[in-house]
């Protein structure tokens, strides 16, 4: 920031409770704010202080406004613990998250 503090990550997280496979992340976008969720990221982890993590999907377009996104997701490992950080320090713009898997 421009005052010298660190803008810190804002991040909303879920611990499956033992190792899934992730083949999907879906999100919806709240309306009015979709631009805010430009440069935001799933990851998924096995240690539950995101020390080593996996990137699912970045969010690189403005999503449509209420509209569920689908995107596949490319990783053959298993994970306990994903997350959203938002970019920027902001709220992210989602109101809905969901990963599915097998």
């Amino acid at each position: 920031s421009q005052d010298g503090t660190a803008i810190r990550p804002v991040w909303i997280g879920l611990d499956f409770g033992s190792q899934k496979t992730i083949t999907e992340v879906d999100f919806t976008s709240l309306a009015g704010t979709q631009g805010s969720a430009i440069g935001g990221v799933f990851e998924a982890s096995n240690s539950s202080n995101f020390s080593t993590f996996t990137d699912l999907y970045t969010i690189r377009t403005k999503p449509k406004s209420g509209a569920q996104a689908k995107q596949s997701v490319a990783s053959a490992s298993t994970f306990r613990y994903v997350r959203y950080i938002a970019p920027g320090g902001g709220s992210g713009g989602l109101s809905q998250i969901s990963y599915i898997g097998v």
